[in-house]
């Protein structure tokens, strides 16, 4: 999918300190890993569900490494992510759980952002009991 045609949608996550780091890597190596997605409710561009921080360093790679690429070193540059779509009919409370779990195989969620998150899930009509199992 055009990485143009793509926009960051509610996330758990708030921490992308780290991105430049992800950024090196994705440079070297490429994507490794699909982000998922969702058609926006304009159905104009997807909208991210997981993946943001490697859509962060795809941008990263674009904006700050062009100048290597134009002196002859080798590397990517992201025209296009691969993409695939969240499964349908996913609500936003399911949203938040499959987050929270992606997130804690890759890079876990700080405290905070695991707390906001829980936070969302009770105010979604979500039981404490539901979250702990």
């Amino acid at each position: 999918m055009p990485i143009a045609a793509i926009q960051p949608g509610k996330n758990c996550r708030k921490d992308f300190e780290d991105v430049p780091d992800l950024a090196a890597s994705m440079f070297a190596f490429g994507q490794l890993a699909p982000i998922e997605v969702r058609l926006s409710d304009a159905g104009d561009s997807a909208v991210i569900t997981d993946g943001e921080r490697r859509w962060r360093a795809a941008k990263y790679v674009n904006e700050h490494y062009n100048l290597w690429v134009r002196e002859g070193n080798t590397g990517v540059r992201f025209d296009t992510l691969v993409c695939y779509a969240e499964p349908a009919h996913t609500q936003a409370v399911d949203r938040i759980f499959r987050q929270i779990e992606h997130n804690d195989t890759a890079k876990p969620l700080m405290a905070l952002e695991r707390a906001a998150a829980y936070k969302e899930a009770l105010s979604a009509g979500i039981t404490i009991a539901e979250i702990a199992r």
